[in-house]
C-alpha cells in the first residue's frame, strides 16, 4: 500500500503541466490517472478495523502506527487525486464558443453615379 500510494503521488508529479493546459493533453493525463486508480483495489488499505481485529495478536505499536500512517497517506493521496481528476476534467471538456446573434447588417444604399447632382 506504501509503494502504490508512492507511485501515485509520482505519477501526479511526473505529469508534466504544460502538457495539461491542452484538451488532448488533459484528456490523456485523466486517462493515466484512470488507469492507476483502476489499480487501487488489489493494493489499498481499505478495512483498518479489520487489520487491526485480524492480526492483533502480532501487530506492536509501532506496526499499528505504520498502518495508520499509510492509511493516512492513502487518504491524503485521494483526496490529491480526486482534485486533479476535476481540474482535468474541466480542461478536458469540450470547448464550446457561444455563439453570439447578429443582426443583419442593412445593405448599404448605392447611389448610381447618374442620380448625383450636378
Amino acid at each position: 500500500a506504501t509503494k502504490w500510494c508512492d507511485d501515485g503521488i509520482y505519477l501526479l508529479a511526473s505529469q508534466p503541466v504544460d502538457k495539461c493546459q491542452s484538451q488532448d493533453g488533459a484528456e490523456s493525463a485523466l486517462q493515466e490517472i484512470e488507469r492507476y486508480l483502476e489499480t487501487a483495489n488489489q493494493h489499498k488499505l481499505t478495512d483498518l478495523n479489520g487489520i487491526w481485529r485480524d492480526y492483533e495478536s502480532v501487530l506492536t505499536q509501532d506496526l499499528r502506527d505504520q498502518v495508520d500512517k499509510v492509511f493516512q497517506k492513502q487518504l491524503s493521496m485521494q483526496e490529491m487525486f480526486e482534485k486533479r481528476r476535476v481540474s482535468l476534467k474541466k480542461l478536458a471538456a469540450k470547448q464550446t464558443r457561444p455563439v453570439q446573434p447578429v443582426a443583419p447588417r442593412p445593405e448599404a444604399i448605392i447611389k448610381s453615379p447618374m442620380s448625383s447632382p450636378g
